[in-house]
Parts: C-alpha cells; structure tokens; sequence
C-alpha cells in the first residue's frame, strides 16, 4: 500500500502495491518513503496504516 502525498494540491491518494502509478525512483521534486518539495510517496503495510500515516502528515504538512 502506498500513500501519495501531493503538497501543493493538498491531495492524498492511496495505491495498491502493483499500481502502474508508482515510479520506481525517486524524481526530483518527491521521494520514495520521504516527503520534500512537492510531497512523496510513503510504503505502508496495509490501508489502517495508510490512513494513520495521512492523519499524522496533513496535520503536520498540509
């Protein structure tokens, strides 16, 4: 499970493991398993842990 932080839009999305959406590097404005610039992508166990993660992180980052 992926969690996709997109700082300048204020939006988060979940995606499963095998979505063709999630890049295999790092790009330069977002990071696997870190947020800088315009936010990130985060590897969470399952969607509980997701939804735990993106009420920690909008409280602090969006």
């Amino acid at each position: 499970m992926w969690l996709n932080i997109y700082i300048p839009t204020k939006k988060v999305t979940t995606h499963e493991d095998d979505c063709s959406y999630i890049p295999k590097e790092d790009s330069k404005y977002k990071k696997l398993n870190s947020l800088i610039g315009d936010g990130g992508l985060l590897h969470l166990k399952n969607r509980e842990e997701a939804l735990f993660e993106y009420d920690i992180t909008t409280r602090s980052v969006i």
